[in-house]
């Protein structure tokens, strides 16, 4: 598993490589770099608000937990400081949950976590964008549930064993119509565990879904 301090220097040297590169380059270094991207002279605007919507599957450490199919809801705030580059903000809903055996009972657990990410996002096709960011996952609270199919019971995760995270996201989108974009992510979420619970806070998630903006500020040209 990738540890946090590389995911770190990862998008930090993206992060700064974006900013240096908008101060060292003129317009025409920045159209040979993205010579099959939108051209600078096209509109575009510097603010932008988009809706995420995507099918997710997060695979944890604990190989005793069986994954389950769920969503996510991320509402992505975009600043443009040029038509090749975004720096990227935002919230994200994400819901977890697994299933377990303990004692002959099959067990589905429920959590909730807040995520707030920070990255770069950079287009080098007018149609193909491509996104790095680092996610901090604010864990809400979660419940255990058995049988797993009746969920008759149920029970808060005991205090202190999930905790907030920090994880790494790798996103590509391509337009399909019009404003809708299809987008597929990877994702790595890595924090120490707790050696006597089952649940765990490091995951491995892959996700696809579509996109569409709800805001765009007035274009500049």
């Amino acid at each position: 598993m990738v540890s946090r301090y590389f995911l770190l220097c990862l998008i930090s040297s993206l992060f700064f490589t974006g900013v240096f590169s908008l101060k060292a380059q003129d317009g025409s270094l920045l159209i040979q770099q993205y010579r099959n991207g939108p051209a600078l002279t096209s509109a575009y605007s510097t603010w932008e608000l988009t809706f995420v919507g995507l099918s997710s599957y997060w695979i944890p450490q604990n190989k005793m937990l069986s994954p389950k199919l769920n969503y996510l809801a991320h509402l992505r705030l975009l600043f443009k400081p040029s038509p090749s580059m975004a720096f990227t903000s935002g919230f994200e809903y994400v819901p977890i949950q697994y299933d377990y055996t303990q004692e002959e009972t099959l067990y589905l657990d429920r959590l909730v976590y807040y995520s707030i990410p920070l990255g770069i996002r950079l287009f080098p096709y007018k149609r193909l964008h491509l996104g790095a960011t680092i996610h901090y996952s604010l864990y809400q609270k979660g419940n255990s549930f058995w049988p797993a199919k009746e969920k008759t019971n149920n029970l808060p995760v005991a205090p202190g064993v999930l905790q907030n995270s920090i994880g790494f996201c790798a996103s590509v989108d391509y337009a399909v119509w019009r404003n809708w974009r299809v987008e597929a992510q990877f994702r790595l979420t890595k924090r120490s565990n707790n050696l006597y619970a089952l649940q765990t806070n490091s995951y491995i998630g892959y996700f696809i879904g579509l996109s569409h903006p709800l805001f765009k500020s007035k274009p500049n040209y």
